[in-house]
């Protein structure tokens, strides 16, 4: 965190004066607060329904008898770890609890969403002492989507830090939230956060929208303080308190520097337009092209975003790239889910091409590999898997194509290695 010491001073002092203000929820007979103060819990079970849990940091400062502010996480993956280890800084600095859901993650029916919310919502309201006017929800991809659609739909959400993805669905929403989205400039869903202050217009939606150096992940925990701040002076101004000139100029600077390329691409829209003319090539090339066409046009792409050309160039072919692995992922989770192995066969090769550090296509290969009974290839590609960085042990442990290799003693010590 690099905000002076006499800001966050101030931002503390500000959270402490609004401890008990309007919408404090307290009950009596609050079972006892789980978490150590200043230590991350990995995994708390949810009350109402033990099968589900969450990641969970209090401040070192945390005080049972005050109210605290409140940010809730949903991590794609399901990792409630990623957010809170990530954020628990920002969280320490300006005294809010920060929680991150171990179950919400892409592919899950709404049904599925709602279970995992009522039994969240439930800790919320009755484990700790929060503020429910200071409740807010933050998501990366698909938990961006989620943290959006508790927003719009289900309310008591105060604010929604949006990272890597927009709306869930292009509909008004029932109820009023603010919004700040945050996305990368590499990030193939740059064009389409950038076309959301459009319809928070037309939905009377308070909003901002940054970028950062990055690709298709969870901004950087300064940006995220940012996003925090400007949540907090919000909520500030709305309840007429004063507020710091020095804590405005603070943010308006912070501010800024996110703003400048999005603003940039407003002004210069050839650029996504041309981006667009790029990506339907790619979608109907899915359908048809085979796995030459792809290398070509993979290694065409990695060459002009590593040379030199000029930066809205560069930035433009890292997102096709990025596009092209997200669109290969999310083709094959449906085809794994509908056991079409031919389509799964075809996009494998085409994920690897287009990331060829990340162990997820290794790992479904492995998984389709046992699927069609072949044991040797699903440990070769285990194995590649693992040395580019796969260690989800429980993620291999709930695999249920897994259960006939569990004898293997090769698979048994792959496992192992796994932290």
């Amino acid at each position: 965190m690099k905000a002076p010491w006499n800001i966050i001073t101030l931002i503390c002092l500000l959270l402490l004066c609004f401890g008990c203000s309007h919408g404090a929820n307290r009950k009596e007979g609050m079972k006892e607060i789980p978490g150590i103060p200043g230590k991350i819990t990995e995994r708390v079970p949810c009350t109402s329904n033990p099968d589900f849990s969450y990641a969970l940091y209090l401040p070192a400062a945390f005080d049972k008898n005050k109210f605290w502010p409140l940010l809730l996480a949903f991590d794609p993956g399901g990792s409630g770890m990623r957010p809170v280890e990530r954020y628990k800084l920002v969280a320490e600095h300006y005294g809010f609890i920060l929680m991150g859901s171990n179950d919400s993650r892409n592919g899950q029916t709404l049904a599925q969403t709602e279970l995992i919310l009522q039994a969240l919502f439930a800790d919320i309201h009755n484990r700790f002492p929060v503020d429910t006017s200071r409740l807010f929800l933050t998501g990366f991809s698909g938990g961006s989507r989620i943290a959006s659609l508790t927003a719009m739909f289900y309310g008591g959400v105060r604010g929604v830090i949006g990272c890597g993805a927009g709306l869930p669905v292009n509909r008004p929403p029932l109820f009023k939230f603010d919004y700040f989205g945050l996305v990368g400039t590499s990030d193939f869903n740059l064009t389409e956060m950038t076309k959301l202050p459009v319809l928070f217009d037309q939905y009377h939606i308070r909003h901002y929208i940054g970028s950062f150096s990055g690709g298709h992940d969870w901004p950087p925990a300064d940006c995220m303080e940012t996003a925090f701040l400007w949540m907090l002076l919000n909520r500030l101004r709305d309840s007429n308190s004063p507020i710091d000139d020095t804590l405005v100029q603070h943010l308006d600077q912070k501010l800024h520097s996110l703003s400048e390329y999005p603003t940039y691409l407003q002004t210069h829209p050839e650029i996504l337009q041309k981006e667009g003319k790029e990506q339907q090539i790619l979608s109907n090339a899915f359908m048809g092209k085979d796995i030459t066409w792809w290398e070509k046009k993979i290694n065409a792409y990695q060459f002009i975003s590593t040379g030199k050309p000029s930066k809205d160039d560069s930035l433009m072919y890292l997102r096709l790239l990025s596009w092209i692995g997200q669109t290969c992922y999310s083709n094959l989770l449906t085809a794994m889910v509908q056991d079409d192995r031919t389509i799964a066969a075809r996009v494998i090769p085409v994920y690897e091409l287009a990331e060829p550090n990340n162990p997820e296509p290794n790992f479904i290969a492995s998984i389709l590999a046992v699927r069609n009974d072949d044991p040797d290839l699903a440990l070769k590609e285990l194995k590649i898997a693992i040395k580019k960085g796969f260690n989800d042990r429980p993620r291999v442990m709930r695999q249920k194509e897994y259960d006939k290799m569990r004898e293997n003693l090769e698979f048994f010590d792959l496992v192992q290695q796994m932290q």
